[in-house]
């Protein structure tokens, strides 16, 4: 190794040899030395193993791991190895380590994965510096699933316990099926004043199918769609890495809404009526205000007559999830 870094120009010899001293005292790999010491960056060390043991160099500096390679390794596990995930191939997950020649992390981390781990090498500060922002970054994301799941916890307790919300003032009933329902889209809707709304789309079978095959203008009879409404917000974690106010992210529940389509019923409100829950335990507006749906008619009528009314754009999915393979429901 030293000769090597000789060779490289990448040290003196005096600073090799002050390290060596130190190595026979101290136990530590002379690597580890020499950038303690400062005689030679911890990059170009890595470079210099990189070519010596016949592995990649992890360049983390220029780089981001991939979120689905982290998602693989519990941030423990990268933590106690020194190790973070780079990018899923062919051939395995590609994990930067510090020390790629210690057989039983690469066990661990391949066990842990469920796949074959190709080795890289990486300088250790590195990878603890992009353990750190990947795996907070990762956290942010959970939060938003969490936060979905939350709404959903939400309708589903109201549903559990006493089959269906009330209807709202115009008649328009709570959907009685909506956890069988599947996502369609999802949007956000920016105000002059303040951060907006961030909206999940979601639909009846008639619906799902004809959003995932493009059917949609006009929607068949039969079609409900649903908007679950949110406060936006900002990630910080995510903000921390990526810069401020970038991010975006669900705040406080504040709406469920609802258009069904039936061209027998509401041809004169453009084949659409609306329901609106505005509230966490889905208490639809007062009673006393049944025309409260006018404005929502008045609005899509007027604004989007050449989409059927509708506003919001429908999400592309893999083929998968087309409708044949929805099933029958």
């Amino acid at each position: 190794m030293g000769d090597l870094l000789l060779e490289s120009e990448l040290v003196t010899s005096s600073r090799l040899e002050e390290a060596l001293l130190q190595q026979s005292a101290s136990g530590k790999r002379l690597g580890e030395l020499l950038v303690e010491l400062g005689a030679i960056d911890d990059f170009d060390l890595a470079r210099v193993l990189s070519g010596r043991l016949g592995v990649l160099l992890a360049d983390l500096r220029r780089d981001a791991p991939e979120d689905d390679a982290i998602a693989l390794i519990p941030e423990s596990l990268a933590r106690s190895h020194v190790a973070i995930p780079v990018s899923k191939t062919d051939t395995g997950l590609r994990v930067a380590m510090s020390d790629p020649q210690d057989d039983i992390a690469t066990k661990e981390l391949s066990d842990a994965a469920g796949m074959p781990v190709v080795r890289m090498i990486a300088p250790p500060s590195d990878i603890r510096r992009a353990i750190d922002k990947s795996y907070r970054a990762l956290a942010g994301v959970g939060r938003h699933v969490d936060a979905f799941l939350a709404a959903e916890a939400i309708t589903a307790r109201v549903v559990d316990d006493t089959d269906a919300a009330a209807d709202a003032p115009n008649g328009v009933a709570f959907p009685e099926k909506i956890l069988d329902w599947r996502v369609i889209g999802v949007a956000r809707v920016s105000a002059a004043n303040g951060p907006g709304t961030l909206r999940v789309i979601v639909g009846n079978p008639t619906a799902v199918t004809a959003a995932r095959s493009g059917d949609t203008n006009p929607w068949p009879d039969g079609s409900m769609i649903s908007h679950y409404n949110w406060a936006a917000s900002n990630n910080p974690e995510t903000d921390a890495v990526l810069g401020a106010g970038v991010s975006v992210a669900p705040g406080a529940f504040n709406a469920f809404t609802l258009m069904q389509r039936s061209g027998a019923q509401y041809a004169a409100d453009g084949n659409w009526a609306y329901g609106v829950w505005p509230t966490t335990d889905l208490t639809p507006p007062a009673a006393a205000d049944p025309q409260f749906d006018r404005a929502c008619v008045s609005c899509h009528t007027s604004s989007v007559p050449q989409r059927d009314m509708v506003f919001s754009h429908m999400a592309e999915f893999p083929p998968m999830m087309m409708p044949t393979a929805l099933g029958a429901r």
